[in-house]
């Protein structure tokens, strides 16, 4: 969505990605360049946070001067004025060898530039995650934060950051809610997968993705093979969904106006505190390990996780509290920044 709001402006972009993201954006768009890219190591269904430091120093001894180079020519010949960076470290190391001013977009800065509220005992992952996100993106000219949850900023926070809704596909926006079909299951880990055996059953019909299963029925479970278009039915169907803490998932279910159950990745902090946050703002439940009494809660929960939801939509727009923007799509928010900053270019 920002590619295209950048076009659309009438703007001169270069793209460079790496994995599913140039596999992606190759096809739609010119100039987008593949270029080394971040791996995870996970121990496990937890994240491996020295095996995924040795797996990209090992790729990295052979790809990384090839990228450094590759960029280094491109950004000659392109000559941009801005970059924009969605938590990557190559445009950081523009700036800092080539002096390219940039922008920072994506949700992970919500950890290192706001007040969290979080159980005491996950401060070991909270530090960790923190100086991950530091270390990763620094130097930005703004970062532009995107959550379902705003909480306070810290003091570097309220200088360089600005909190926005969550950035949502076209695809999602062209979706109209309905609210009322099978409980959505989508599950990439042993935990969130357990959810399954809880719901085997039960009288509510389910639809399960991310079980590498083809088309098939188990009692009141049907299985989906991939398929982007038919999950986003599925997704604007569903009255409830039950997957694990990704942001972008729980993002457009909320923004559907659908309860969430969630099952984050344990020691992957970012997960967690998006779980915690949907539990304590009332649009759903959280477990690191799915309890049958929890998710009978949640079931039984629905329709007050929606009424909350239906709630916080929208951000009262002046003195007599008329409705606002909603709080659950930033794509205006954002894209009125960006044009802001770029515009100061011009």
């Amino acid at each position: 969505m920002v590619i295209e709001h950048l076009l659309a402006s009438g703007h001169e972009v270069r793209i460079f990605t790496s994995h599913k993201g140039y596999e992606h954006l190759r096809p739609h768009f010119e100039g987008v360049t593949e270029i080394f890219g971040l791996v995870f190591a996970f121990e496990g269904e937890k994240l491996d946070l020295l095996g995924t430091l040795r797996r990209n120093l090992e790729r990295g001894s052979g790809e990384l001067p090839e990228t450094v180079m590759k960029m280094a020519r491109i950004w000659k010949e392109f000559r941009p004025q801005i970059a924009v960076t969605d938590f990557e470290p190559w445009v950081p190391y523009a700036r800092t060898i080539l002096g390219i001013p940039f922008l920072s977009i994506d949700h992970q800065h919500v950890l290192s530039h706001y007040r969290l509220e979080y159980p005491y005992r996950w401060r070991p992952e909270y530090l960790q995650a923190r100086a991950v996100v530091d270390g990763m993106v620094r130097g930005a000219e703004r970062y532009l934060v995107t959550s379902f949850f705003f909480p306070e900023p810290r003091g570097r926070g309220r200088r360089r950051a600005t909190l926005v809704g969550p950035i949502l596909r076209r695809e999602v926006l062209a979706r109209t809610a309905e609210r009322d079909g099978p409980i959505l299951v989508y599950a990439t880990t042993a935990e969130a997968r357990q959810a399954l055996d809880l719901l085997r059953g039960r009288p509510e019909e389910c639809l399960a993705y991310g079980f590498g299963r083809d088309e098939g029925r188990d009692g009141n479970i049907r299985f989906r093979p991939p398929s982007v278009d038919r999950f986003l039915d599925d997704l604007a169907a569903a009255r409830a969904v039950v997957t694990n803490g990704g942001y972008t998932l729980m993002s457009e279910a909320l923004y559907l106006g659908t309860p969430i159950y969630a099952i984050p990745i344990r020691n992957q902090f970012e997960q967690m505190i998006n779980g915690y946050q949907l539990e304590r703002l009332g649009y759903g439940l959280f477990d690191l390990d799915p309890v049958r009494r929890r998710l009978q809660q949640f079931l039984d929960g629905i329709a007050y996780f929606r009424a909350n939801i239906e709630r916080d939509r929208r951000v009262p727009a002046g003195p007599e509290g008329e409705s606002g923007p909603d709080r659950f799509n930033g794509n205006p928010h954002l894209f009125a920044l960006l044009d802001e900053r770029l515009g100061r270019l011009a």
